[in-house]
């Protein structure tokens, strides 16, 4: 049986085991699973997009130099986006590190600076040496564009996006 998984509980292990996944939209009726569950996509790279609805395992690099990976929903070119031109917020850009994931992506909700104060702490890195963030698919995406940089929080306000980031006069950082 192939295994199924929250999106929000995938692990750089699991990542590393399959580079790739897919939401199981076709099983949503089934008992725990819903429109959040994802399965291992078991397609050899170069992936076509087509009406696919992936994650893709991607490699990130913060400004200091560090290295994480975490995964990427590539976005077929062509296909109608949240924004134009395409931005880092359509691939929902996530790190994955030992500590728990990093989200970028906040909705239409500013993220709270307990929450960024987190995700730094999870980075093990202080707000000055994070972003800008380069990102890209560890998995060739033919059709799709797989790449960006991150300059910081994403949410949308107003109809407009934002990026946010805490000043490291605002964190007490501690390694």
């Amino acid at each position: 049986m192939i295994k199924r998984k929250q999106e929000n509980k995938l692990t750089a292990e699991d990542l590393i085991e399959y580079p790739v996944w897919e939401y199981a939209l076709n099983e949503e009726d089934k008992s725990g699973q819903n429109e959040k569950t994802v399965r291992p996509y078991l397609t050899s790279p170069p992936l076509v997009m087509r009406d696919l609805y992936l994650i893709v395992r991607a490699d990130f690099t913060l400004s200091c130099g560090i290295a994480y990976i975490g995964y990427i929903k590539p976005v077929k070119i062509g296909d109608k986006r949240l924004m134009e031109p395409l931005l880092p917020y359509d691939m929902n850009p996530v790190i994955l590190t030992a500590h728990g994931p990093v989200f970028f992506c906040y909705g239409m909700n500013k993220p709270d600076e307990t929450r960024l104060l987190e995700s730094y702490k999870r980075l093990d890195c202080s707000p000055e040496r994070v972003f800008p963030i380069a990102f890209k698919s560890s998995v060739e995406v033919i059709d799709g564009v797989s790449e960006g940089v991150l300059d910081g929080y994403l949410y949308i306000s107003e109809g407009l996006l934002n990026t946010f980031r805490l000043k490291p006069s605002d964190v007490k950082f501690t390694r």
